[in-house]
C-alpha cells in the first residue's frame, strides 16, 4: 500500500550561463532569494511591501509557495507562524571545473500539492529572475528547458517546456506520479546533502546530541504537516504506532558536525548567519542487521 503523501510535481531547469559563475556556500540561498524575488514581481498586482493584511493574500501564488500564513489555511492544526512551503529546491554547488562554453547548469524544483497548478508561473519566474543573473558576478543564465520527471524517483525526464517555442502547460504537465513503495529495507545510510535543522526540548540538536528517535520524530510531524496542508489530511501511521517504530531501529554510526552558514538578505540589507547543527551522514538499521547499505540521500 502507497503511503498517503501530496501529490508532487518533480521539474529540472537546465540553463547556459554566459560567463563565469560562482556560487559559494550552499547554494540553494541564492536561489531561493532570486526565485522569491521574481516571483513576488511577477504575481503581485498591489506592490505592498509586505503580504500581511493584503486583500489578495488567499488567492496570491506568492505567499502559496512562499510564505504560506497559517491565517490562510484555516482548519489546519498549528502552533507556528509560519507552515512549511509546497516547494522543495534542490540546488547543487556550482563546480570549479564549471565551463560555460562546454557545461550546464541544473536547478531543480519540487512542487506539492496545490501548487503544482502554479508550475507556468515558476516557470517565468526562474526566466525573468535569471536574466537578471545569479551569484556574486550577476551572471546572466539562459534557459534551454524545463523538463519534468515522469516518475518519482525513476530519473526518466521528459521535456515539459521549451523556451524556443512556448506553449501553455497541458494538465498531464502537473504531476510526477509516485511508484509503489518498495519493502521495508533493513537498514539505510542517510546522508544530508543539505544542511539539518531540528529541535529537541526546544533546543537545537547538536552533532553530538544527535538521536535516531530526534530525527525520526521530526520526520514524522514534517510528513504529517505536509499531508494535512496539501495531501488528502490523513494521518499514516497513526501517532500511537511511532514508538514501536523507534524501538526497533538502531543508530550504527554518524559522521556528522556543526556548521554556521552565512548568507546576504537583500531585503534586510544584512548578513545572516543560519547555525546548521547537523551536516553529513548516519547509518540506522534494525536490531538484527550488521552491514551498511549504500547512501540514500535527503536534501
Amino acid at each position: 500500500m502507497t503511503t498517503p503523501s501530496p501529490r508532487l510535481l518533480r521539474l529540472r531547469f537546465l540553463f547556459r550561463a554566459d560567463g563565469p559563475l560562482t556560487l559559494t556556500g550552499y547554494a540553494g540561498f541564492a536561489w531561493r532569494g532570486l526565485l522569491g524575488h521574481s516571483l513576488r514581481d511577477l504575481a503581485c498586482v498591489t506592490k505592498q511591501p509586505i503580504c500581511d493584511g493584503c486583500l489578495l493574500l488567499s488567492s496570491c501564488v506568492y505567499p502559496a509557495v512562499f510564505e504560506t500564513p497559517a491565517a490562510a489555511l484555516a482548519g489546519v492544526p498549528t502552533t507556528a507562524k509560519d507552515l512549511p512551503h509546497p516547494l522543495v529546491l534542490d540546488a547543487k554547488p556550482v563546480p570549479r571545473t564549471f565551463d560555460p562554453a562546454r557545461d550546464q547548469l541544473s536547478l531543480h524544483l519540487t512542487l506539492m500539492g496545490p501548487a503544482r497548478a502554479h508550475a507556468p508561473f515558476l516557470i517565468q519566474a526562474v526566466i525573468n529572475g535569471t536574466a537578471g543573473g545569479l551569484g556574486g558576478g550577476r551572471t546572466p543564465l539562459g534557459l534551454l528547458r524545463v523538463e519534468r520527471e515522469r516518475h518519482l524517483g525513476s530519473g526518466d525526464w521528459v521535456c515539459a517546456f521549451d523556451p524556443s517555442a512556448p506553449a501553455p502547460l497541458p494538465p498531464q504537465e502537473f504531476d510526477s506520479p509516485a511508484p509503489a513503495l518498495p519493502a521495508t529495507p533493513p537498514a539505510a545510510t542517510i546522508a544530508f546533502e543539505t544542511p539539518l535543522r531540528i529541535k529537541a526540548a526546544g533546543r537545537f540538536v547538536s552533532a553530538e546530541a544527535f538521536h535516531l528517535r530526534d530525527f525520526v520524530r521530526a520526520l514524522f510531524v514534517r510528513l504529517q504537516t505536509l499531508n494535512r496542508l496539501y495531501g488528502d489530511g490523513s494521518i499514516h501511521p497513526a501517532p500511537a504506532r511511532l514508538q514501536p517504530i523507534l524501538d526497533g531501529l538502531q543508530l550504527r554510526s554518524r559522521a556528522l558536525r556543526w556548521i554556521d552558514l552565512e548568507r546576504w538578505s537583500s531585503r534586510q540589507l544584512a548578513a545572516r548567519t543560519n547555525t546548521s547543527p547537523s551536516a553529513g551522514a548516519f547509518w540506522a538499521s534494525s536490531a538484527t542487521t550488521s552491514a551498511p547499505p549504500s547512501a540514500s540521500k535527503m536534501a
